[in-house]
């Protein structure tokens, strides 16, 4: 099942092999790797990110000498945009990058190639099954380990997506950075959840006048538990017999306890770890209606732009050859931005009369079939290039529609005075030389 992996014998003197673990900074006291997203500030983070990357699209595009753009078909990697591994779609596959590379610092994908080194499918990995080495040169290579078999990869076999690294050849793990604030915000979690499951009106003491032997004690306290404790039982009246009292003892709520408070500082803790507007958590202290359309722009260039560039550059140096340099993979971010129909319809308007694209492209825009005759850019007839604004001002341009509607009128104007002018004179003669022919018939 794992023939794609190519191992590799190099005599080289390497460093110590970093762990996984060593890498994450994971200990076993504390929230490590996927415990962390058991917490929901965590995983909303991170499924946000995963989603929004995985749903945008990707093209592949290749520039030409005169550096124009036009997106690719045809190229064997655009096959790949499309089932980038066998048996997955592009959003599974990206959410698992992203799943990885926001929660970890780092993703892997092994690549395999065909014989012609073309790239046939890229295989998703595990962090957790990925260690690293650094050469005496400084080069990474990569130890994947699956079914108790170790495989040695060089780097030009892996894509490594990572996020921010301290010495360049590795990502930092955002989870095993801020342990400290996620396990308070486990604390807080399971005190909410010991606070309910324990929850109980009547909490106190309750005394028995008889020295109760152990068993009979047990007993008491099962019967008192499944009567009054709980969250279903709560409010309910206590009757006790055999000569009990039960004194009440004054509860520290989850208020007087600064839980509600500590838990919103944590979710906005977290939110920053990630970079995720604190709204998308369900916190909508801080947002108002005119905002949240500035916290989507903030998401898309802020939390999701720097993903987008290291993906792009990464699929770039390890999957196009050197001498296809002039194809490239680029995002297509808008596909992303959310806005309503009216919205939308008045920047496909304003892109139409601004010569920005045709009506046909903006017909694609809104997922229609184009119209015969509609693929010519259009000009507004009241502009004026920039090279006859003299000409215009001095009166002598004729290609601008207003100027030369003004000379046809003037011309016409002129034409009929003409006309009237010769017409005058053709009646004058015609009087003269019907005078003549009557004095030569006398």
């Amino acid at each position: 099942m794992f023939d794609f992996f190519k191992k590799r014998n190099k005599t080289e003197e390497r460093s110590t092999l970093a762990t996984v673990a060593e890498i994450l900074g994971i200990r076993t006291n504390s929230v490590q790797g996927n415990d962390a997203l058991r917490l929901v500030p965590v995983y909303s983070c991170i499924r946000y990110l995963s989603d929004a990357v995985g749903m945008t699209n990707l093209s592949l595009y290749k520039k030409d000498k005169e550096d124009n753009r036009s997106q690719n078909f045809t190229h064997p990697l655009a096959k790949w945009i499309s089932e980038p591994q066998s048996n997955t779609t592009t959003i599974n596959w990206f959410q698992s990058i992203m799943g990885q590379l926001s929660g970890f610092g780092n993703a892997y994908a092994v690549i395999v190639r065909n014989n012609d080194y073309t790239v046939k499918e890229t295989i998703f990995i595990p962090s957790m099954n990925v260690s690293h080495q650094i050469t005496i040169n400084g080069e990474l290579s990569y130890t994947i380990t699956l079914n108790n078999k170790t495989f040695n990869l060089f780097a030009e076999d892996v894509l490594h997506f990572k996020g921010l690294s301290l010495d360049g050849k590795v990502g930092i793990s955002p989870i095993a950075y801020h342990r400290s604030t996620l396990e308070r915000s486990s604390s807080e979690s399971a005190f909410g959840k010991n606070f309910y499951d324990n929850a109980s009106n009547v909490g106190g003491v309750v005394t028995h006048p008889a020295k109760l032997n152990k068993e009979t004690l047990k007993l008491l306290k099962e019967a008192i538990s499944s009567e009054y404790g709980g969250v279903g039982n709560s409010g309910k009246t206590m009757i006790l017999s055999e000569g009990m009292t039960y004194n009440r003892i004054e509860m520290i709520s989850p208020t007087d306890a600064n839980y509600v408070a500590s838990k919103q500082m944590s979710d906005n803790d977290i939110a920053n770890i990630f970079r995720v507007p604190v709204t998308l958590l369900n916190n909508t202290e801080a947002s108002t209606y005119a905002n949240v359309e500035n916290l989507n722009v903030y998401f898309q260039m802020y939390s999701l732009n720097p993903y987008y560039k290291t993906i792009e550059q990464e699929l770039k140096m390890k999957l196009i050859s050197k001498s296809s340099r002039d194809f490239f993979f680029e995002y297509d971010t808008d596909s992303l931005m959310n806005s309503t129909s009216t919205q939308k319809m008045e920047r496909l308007d304003k892109g139409i009369k601004g010569s920005i694209f045709s009506p046909n492209e903006a017909r694609k825009r809104l997922n229609l079939n184009p119209i015969e005759g509609m693929d010519d850019i259009l000009i507004p007839l009241n502009l004026v290039p920039l090279s006859k604004y003299d000409d215009v001002m001095m009166g002598n341009n004729t290609m601008t529609p207003n100027n030369a509607g003004q000379d046809k009128k003037e011309e016409n104007e002129e034409d009929r005075s003409s006309y009237s002018s010769l017409e005058k004179k053709f009646n004058n003669l015609s009087t003269q030389l019907g005078r003549l022919q009557k004095e030569v018939q006398k």
